[in-house]
């Protein structure tokens, strides 16, 4: 299975749909709706809204050269249901934000610890890129047991010196707005901006994996190929959720 067909939940209703039929169940319970046009492109594309999460953000911290020779470690920070309402708390404590999910806290929280731990220069543009689910986002909603891909990334900017020199509330409300941009209106001319430079995206992917790992657009070197945040969310055996930090950190 590959994102190219259909994304996490399209997978996991895949999964569930073939489990019926081994079970020899008459009908299922989510019936695999299989027209991708729904979200077929505009011809011509429209481009009503700026897609930051394409554009690549100069190294201005030259972070290949600090820190492209030096070992990384894998290391797993586990956060358990209590420890998530800490963080939370932490995010809420200045009253800056009115409410907030332990979600969004935990990613301003990471996403600040990691800004610091790699010494980035205060002018250094940072960017949190993470996937929202927009099937009920869509206008109107991808039709129940939609078999395609139907996340839309969406993302947060800052400074480092804009997110050191402020409380966690900054990077969670910043995380919270990336949330509630993702509306009909954001993700219809992301599906323009995806066919629109499909071409040349495959051109700039050869051009990119012909270059050494190091120097590849002015990003952080990755860990045998593995970026250097992993957020994993898992369910306990009481209910309660987890939520699982996998990260690499530089050996000084």
């Amino acid at each position: 299975m590959n994102h190219c067909m259909f994304d996490g939940i399209g997978a996991m209703e895949f999964v569930n749909s073939w489990a019926e039929t081994a079970r020899g169940v008459a009908e299922l319970t989510v019936p695999p709706f299989l027209d991708c046009s729904v979200l077929k492109a505009r011809d011509p594309p429209v481009h009503t809204f700026p897609h930051h999460e394409f554009a690549e953000i100069p190294d201005v911290s030259d972070t290949a050269a600090l820190y492209g020779a030096q070992e990384l470690l894998y290391r797993s920070f586990c956060f358990d249901p209590d420890w998530l309402e800490r963080v939370r708390g932490l995010a809420l404590a200045d009253g800056a934000l009115g409410c907030c999910t332990t979600l969004e806290a935990l990613s301003g929280l990471v996403w600040r610890a990691r800004t610091k731990a790699l010494g980035l220069a205060p002018e250094q543009r940072t960017k949190l890129l993470f996937a929202v689910d927009g099937r009920r986002r869509f206008s109107p909603p991808l039709p129940r047991g939609y078999f395609g891909n139907g996340i839309v990334l969406t993302n947060a900017l800052a400074t480092a010196g804009e997110l050191l020199s402020a409380p966690v509330s900054r990077a969670a409300g910043l995380v919270q707005e990336a949330v509630r941009m993702v509306t009909d209106e954001y993700m219809r001319p992301a599906v323009d901006y995806f066919e629109a430079t499909r071409a040349r995206q495959r051109e700039e992917e050869h051009q990119r994996a012909a270059r050494p790992a190091s120097h590849r657009d002015g990003r952080l070197p990755r860990a045998h190929g593995r970026d250097m945040i992993d957020l994993s969310v898992m369910r306990s055996n009481d209910g309660h959720g987890w939520v699982a930090i996998h990260t690499c950190i530089y050996d000084a």
